[in-house]
């Protein structure tokens, strides 16, 4: 009696009827199955969950895109996190300024070195001073810089090739022991931005003296 009354209980909210049976695709109205019909389920859902999304730069090659939003997430290889993955390191302190742990929060806005750097990325922007205590900070930045259409573009790829330089800069110093030079560092930067500007984005009549002015963009 006990599974008797189970199974009434499972069935109580089941209709038969005297048509044939049919499958039936609960996204769509007509009951039609499409691929599109799935991408607009797909695209309607929100995403309620805690997870960042950013927008990319899409002038900017895909490696420094994937390497900052890696940095947002701490996962490239700061002295920190390699100590967190149980690998001996002899020192934790910042590669640059050893003011503070390498983290890269602290490489890519704290260090003295990136401030020198984002100090004359303002200044060749004429854009405010870029104040920030995190990798995210930096990846909004374009938002709250004052620049609009063409060069708010332009800001949002050059941040995200400031990291991607001063990261290649840390390692060259680890590695080859070679120290960086402030100047020869934001040169390359200008020249790598120019360069991939040119020739990824539509902006393909913009020449060195436009690239270099920049206010005029």
């Amino acid at each position: 009696m006990v599974e008797w009354v189970d199974l009434c209980w499972l069935l109580r909210d089941t209709f038969l009827g005297d048509s044939r049976d049919s499958w039936r695709w609960l996204g769509d109205s007509d009951g039609e199955f499409s691929v599109g019909s799935v991408k607009r389920q797909m695209d309607s859902n929100l995403d309620c969950s805690n997870r960042y999304v950013w927008e990319w730069s899409k002038w900017v090659p895909l490696k420094c895109n994937l390497f900052v939003w890696r940095a947002e997430m701490g996962k490239i290889a700061t002295r920190i996190e390699l100590q967190k993955r149980n690998i001996p390191i002899p020192s934790l302190s910042c590669t640059f300024c050893a003011s503070a742990d390498e983290t890269a929060d602290h490489l890519f806005t704290a260090c003295s070195f990136a401030s020198v750097i984002w100090a004359k990325m303002s200044s060749w922007s004429r854009t405010p001073f870029l104040v920030a205590f995190s990798v995210r900070d930096i990846i909004e930045a374009h938002r709250y810089c004052g620049l609009s259409g063409k060069g708010k573009d332009v800001y949002q790829g050059l941040v995200l090739i400031v990291c991607w330089r001063v990261w290649k800069a840390r390692n060259d110093l680890i590695f080859s022991g070679k120290a960086p030079v402030v100047d020869d560092v934001f040169s390359e930067i200008r020249s790598l931005g120019y360069l991939w500007f040119k020739n990824r984005s539509k902006y393909k009549d913009i020449s060195w003296d436009e690239w270099c002015k920049f206010v005029n963009m």
